[in-house]
């Protein structure tokens, strides 16, 4: 296990093959409830440490076979709408100073995950001294329609 403090709480993650991962930090409110179809609010302080040794939950989305396809090994991961988390690799805990590469999966803004095998940054973080970032985002009508303005309850 691997603890790091940030200005806005501790996130516990793990190591492995001597990398630092830090696996599904939340990084939005769920967007659920009050919260569906707005702009997410980001969290920005937490009381508690985050356990991030595992990858959450990815936002709904049809079946897609090509995941399956370019998988090494069978996977599946929970879909909810309570999606909105991110993922760091690094090749140790001390994060400053370094070029930070984001990942943006493709989908078409329909499917995609930043948890799929063929996104996992292992090999390009054991051999480059970066860090990188996988995340989830919402995707079809659960994420670009903006009810904001009509003020609903759900």
């Amino acid at each position: 296990m691997v603890t790091i403090q940030t200005r806005g709480g501790s996130i516990r993650g793990i190591e492995k093959d001597s990398l630092h991962m830090f696996l599904g930090i939340p990084y939005a409110y769920p967007p659920i409830k009050n919260r569906r179809f707005k702009h997410s609010e980001l969290v920005t302080t937490w009381d508690n440490i985050i356990e991030a040794s595992a990858f959450q939950s990815i936002p709904p989305q049809p079946d897609n076979k090509l995941e399956a396809f370019f998988s090494s090994k069978p996977a599946s991961f929970n879909q909810s709408e309570d999606c909105l988390y991110l993922n760091i690799w690094s090749q140790n805990n001390q994060l400053k100073n370094k070029p930070v590469m984001i990942y943006f999966y493709g989908g078409g803004f329909i499917n995609g995950h930043g948890s799929a095998e063929l996104y996992t940054p292992e090999h390009i973080v054991q051999q480059h001294d970066v860090i990188v970032v996988t995340f989830n985002y919402r995707l079809g009508a659960l994420g670009y329609l903006d009810w904001s303005y009509f003020n609903q309850s759900y």
